[in-house]
């Protein structure tokens, strides 16, 4: 499939040339992901990681067309044509967890731009959630056994069954 090297988008304008979105030129999932050289460290040394979700890691090669230039590296993702939600959604909440930026996440052109968003989005809300309420279970009060209670429970006698 073919997907937007900046947004990871695969819709193309009326000459097929370049995104609706951001008008950044259409790529195959296999070439090179162009994220920053933070996130190709992280994502090659959680390759190991990312095959659990079915995406293979490469390193690549690359030669830069600027006069001068040196040999380069860049990655490559193998992923399939299309992923099931729930490992789309697990897959980009691990890449999330490793602290790759949302841009980066985008340009790994994983699915489309809004259904990354929205699961980056839906995970924060959820976050935000949860952590109010750990503040606020950490804020109240424990209950202290009473003196009164604490008696009652070591008079007991345990029960015997017939």
């Amino acid at each position: 499939m073919i997907r937007c090297v900046k947004c990871g988008c695969s819709r193309l304008d009326s000459r097929g040339m370049g995104c609706v979105l951001c008008g950044g030129s259409p790529s195959v999932r296999s070439e090179q992901v162009h994220v920053t050289d933070e996130t190709k460290i992280k994502l090659l040394a959680h390759a190991d990681g990312l095959k659990t979700y079915g995406v293979l890691v490469e390193e690549q090669r690359t030669f830069r067309k600027v006069a001068g230039a040196l040999e380069a590296f860049g990655i490559g993702l193998a992923v399939a044509d299309s992923l099931n939600s729930g490992v789309l959604r697990k897959l980009v909440l691990f890449l999330r967890d490793l602290a790759i930026p949302e841009e980066d996440i985008l340009r790994l052109r994983l699915d489309e731009p809004g259904t990354i968003s929205e699961v980056l989005r839906v995970s924060k809300t959820i976050k935000k959630k949860t952590t109010k309420k750990t503040k606020s279970a950490k804020n109240t009060p424990k209950k202290a056994k009473t003196t009164a209670t604490a008696k009652k429970t070591k008079n007991k006698a345990p029960r015997t069954t017939r």
